[in-house]
């Protein structure tokens, strides 16, 4: 029974739908602001965790190899089939190529779908040689801030006389490879740091990302080298050097 002068109400009436509606689609659409930059920050951990793992197999691959001689790190992939390419004197095809990551035991691509790039010294892959011999200066890999190592002061340069390195392209993927074996065109000629890490030469260029209009414009790769003192310490405690 209903009280003279009161009215029952069931469920909300239309302002208060329109409210709830609105205010729902308020936080929907910050959530969806959010989640890309999420998504980002989460590929570029993981390939991060992917570029340590494959340091790390690089590293295994060096003890593993024969014991009656010195140790040596492996070839680049040349075709991309995962393999490493060895000449047939032992020495690499190419000292620039895919990760091997099929001879390494891992993954093949970054977690935005691209094959990773492996540079080594030759020297350091070739059983003949080993990389327990000291090459000279000149002939290593370092990785800088800035193109050609350009700069007077320590906070240009990350490392020196490196003897391997791997590069993901990042999120824009200039000048890499798919696994389905498309490759993605070259950096734009704004994009001058990122074409640095792919001009062939021994300097590499590493940093925070940034934007297009920035100083060298939009770079977005990501590189993680071999330390020559991990290395060495590494095969001195598993024996494998005098």
């Amino acid at each position: 029974m209903t009280m003279p002068g009161r009215i029952r109400r069931n469920g909300f009436t239309l302002v208060e739908m329109a409210v709830a509606l609105l205010v729902l689609g308020l936080i929907m659409g910050a959530v969806l602001a959010i989640l890309p930059g999420q998504l980002q920050q989460q590929r570029a951990r993981d390939t991060a965790h992917t570029l340590e793992a494959a340091n790390e197999a690089i590293i295994g691959y060096a003890l593993g190899t024969p014991p009656a001689g010195r140790p040596y790190l492996p070839c680049p992939d040349s075709d991309g089939d995962g393999l490493e390419d060895r000449a047939p004197g032992g020495g690499c095809l190419r000292t620039s190529g895919f990760l091997p990551w099929a001879t390494l035991g891992l993954g093949r691509q970054d977690a935005w779908g691209h094959h990773l790039h492996y540079r080594v010294l030759a020297g350091y892959a070739d059983p003949a040689s080993g990389i327990g011999l000291a090459l000279p200066a000149s002939t290593h890999l370092k990785v800088c801030t800035t193109p050609d190592c350009r700069g007077a002061g320590p906070e240009y340069l990350h490392a020196i006389h490196v003897p391997a390195l791997i590069v993901s392209g990042g999120e824009n993927g200039y000048g890499t490879t798919d696994a389905n074996g498309v490759a993605h065109a070259a950096p734009p000629p704004a994009n001058v740091h990122e074409r640095a890490n792919l001009d062939g030469d021994t300097d590499y260029v590493w940093h925070e990302p940034r934007s297009a209009g920035n100083p060298g414009g939009e770079f977005d790769d990501m590189v993680n080298w071999i330390s020559p003192g991990l290395l060495r310490n590494r095969l001195l405690a598993a024996g494998r050097l005098p």
